[in-house]
């Protein structure tokens, strides 16, 4: 069944592939000519909006993805025959990963390659961003497309998210001030975004658990804008952001270095002569262990009167 709807898909969208194929394929093309520095001013500006070519054209696809078979309503055909749910999102999944994914990883390898870049370290570095991509913008798009009809139903509902998060960013900014992004603007706001991606992720499966099986549209939507207010309200406290960041570092030494805790082996380099042991002062001096971090420093280092490196006037 998987196949008969992979097929029918690609028969009614493959312009619409082919189309976004060339917009990613321009956009790898400006990005190799782009080169390290960026120092052709024109092909800077061709970059900047293929960029967002880019973007729109993967979110179109995926939108129309899902709008082959829409989930809201009663007069569907997959509902009429009927067809397996696990069998229609699955299709819906794998022709978002064979039309959008599979050529930008090849693209992208293709560039790391032209670029200079070894092969093994290359592929593991695009297949790590195409995860990225699919998981965190595609399955999310899949998810909203899910609980529209049409594309027009799906920019109303998306412009009416999109006034909800600028509605809540102005009342966070309102009521906390300062205070509503703890980690924004520091070492740290890393976290927060792993938080945010974490979240959108999980609720797009939500959403696509609720329509695909349940089909409950309304709590869909729900979920969706409870998400949006979400993304504003629900932010990582600092002191668990440093928590997180630390966990297993000890206290900053004078030096400014953290140091992890090390633990001791005792690995004997040579096997005992005698059966029942021998001498502890030979197995401490034929033993390699590490030097364990037995407290840190909390004083301030001396200053040098002759810093290292330099002569004596």
């Amino acid at each position: 069944m998987v196949r008969h709807i992979l097929k029918k898909d690609w028969r009614l969208l493959w312009p619409m592939v082919a189309l976004v194929t060339a917009i990613q394929i321009a956009h790898e093309w400006a990005a190799y000519k782009l080169g390290f520095f960026g120092g052709d001013l024109a092909i800077a500006e061709l970059f900047r909006l293929l960029d967002v070519a880019w973007y729109a054209a993967i979110a179109a696809l995926a939108v129309a993805i899902v709008d082959q078979d829409p989930i809201p309503g009663v007069d569907q055909d997959w509902l009429i025959r009927p067809i397996d749910r696990s069998a229609l999102l699955l299709a819906k999944l794998l022709f978002a990963l064979l039309t959008i994914s599979v050529p930008m990883l090849v693209l992208n390898l293709t560039h790391a390659l032209a670029m200079g870049f070894p092969l093994f370290g290359s592929l593991r570095n695009v297949i790590f961003k195409e995860l990225y991509v699919y998981l965190c913008l595609i399955v999310p798009v899949l998810a909203l497309a899910a609980t529209t009809r049409t594309m027009t139903e799906l920019t109303v509902f998306g412009t009416a998210l999109i006034v909800l998060y600028a509605v809540c960013l102005s009342l966070s900014a309102v009521l906390f001030g300062a205070a509503r992004c703890p980690t924004c603007g520091t070492g740290v706001s890393w976290l927060q975004h792993v938080l945010q991606h974490a979240g959108i992720l999980c609720g797009a499966v939500a959403i696509l658990f609720l329509q695909y099986y349940r089909r409950q549209t309304g709590t869909a939507r729900v979920l969706a804008a409870a998400g949006a207010a979400a993304l504003v309200f629900v932010q990582l406290p600092w002191n668990t952001a440093v928590d997180r960041l630390r966990a297993g570092l000890t206290d900053v030494l004078s030096m400014g270095m953290e140091m992890r805790w090390m633990m001791v082996r005792v690995r004997p380099t040579v096997t005992p002569v005698m059966p029942t042991g021998m001498d502890s002062r030979l197995v401490e001096a034929m033993t390699n262990t590490k030097i364990p971090v037995k407290k840190t420093s909390a004083s301030i280092t001396a200053p040098s009167l002759k810093p290292p490196g330099e002569c004596r006037p």
